[in-house]
């Protein structure tokens, strides 16, 4: 009768992975069935795994993203729906530009460096665009929010939306 690796017990249960004799002690029970210690892998999958040099191209790619679209729609004389739609595109943009620049990665810390880019990617394109057109900042901030807060939810709702369901 085989016996276990570790406690030299006798037993009739094998990890599902490699084969090796295992006590129910050592058992580590999974959504495949029994494994070793040295096969089961208590840790997420790859995917989830995000280093912070990935974040970082990610985040460069969001803002970056946030910033055209902002422009984009403060310098344009658009309408509410044309708001829509270059938000959702701008959005799907920026999304795709993060999922790209951190190699395909997924998970929360992925999602919120998307949110969080894009949000301030978004905050400075539409100052920039408000210093470009010559007049007061706030006025023209103020005069102009409707619409570029539509447009920035739109954006970072599709660009978050993007990363967590592809």
């Amino acid at each position: 009768m085989p016996q276990c690796e570790r406690h030299r017990v006798e037993t009739l249960l094998s990890c599902g992975r490699c084969g090796k004799p295992i006590c129910p002690d050592c058992a580590v029970y999974g959504p495949v069935g029994a494994r070793c210690r040295d096969c089961a892998s208590l840790r997420s999958s790859h995917i989830y795994q995000v280093s912070a040099a990935k974040l970082a191209p990610a985040a460069a790619a969001g803002f970056l993203a946030g910033i055209v679209g902002a422009v984009i729609m403060a310098r344009l004389p658009i309408g509410l729906l044309a708001t829509f739609w270059i938000a959702f595109v701008f959005g799907t943009v920026a999304g795709e530009a993060v999922l790209r620049a951190c190699g395909r990665k997924r998970g929360p810390a992925v999602e919120s460096t998307a949110g969080l880019s894009v949000t301030a990617g978004y905050l400075l394109g539409a100052m920039l665009s408000a210093l470009w057109s010559g007049g007061p900042i706030i006025p023209m901030l103020i005069g102009n929010a409707t619409p570029l807060l539509i447009g920035l939810a739109i954006m970072v709702g599709v660009a978050v939306s993007r990363v967590r369901f592809l």
